[in-house]
């Protein structure tokens, strides 16, 4: 089921889990949309495994991510509780960088 498309993003729950795939890079609006979109859905089901698929956006840019361990992350256990399951899908290069954070 697609719950949100647009230029950069596509969001849907497909069999148990909320799938979030960004298509190109992205502008911080447009990333953030995505990711609000997908929480009220989880709110409203009660949805805990999500997939992050951000291979095509690049890096995230240290606001993205501060916004994620920040506001999102806690919003997700501050609404759906423990036992969430969130996979992040990156491209190699970011791969690597995280390996050397």
């Amino acid at each position: 089921m697609e719950l949100l498309k647009s230029e950069t993003c596509a969001v849907g729950f497909v069999e148990d889990r909320l799938e979030l795939r960004y298509n190109r890079t992205i502008q911080t609006e447009d990333f953030r949309e995505g990711l609000l979109a997908a929480l009220k859905f989880a709110k409203d089901y009660k949805i805990k495994l999500w997939l992050f698929d951000l291979r095509n956006i690049g890096r995230l840019s240290e606001e993205n991510e501060t916004w994620l361990q920040v506001q999102l992350f806690p919003q997700i256990m501050m609404h759906l509780g423990t036992g969430n399951h969130i996979a992040l899908l990156v491209n190699e290069h970011s791969y690597n960088d995280m390996l050397h954070e």
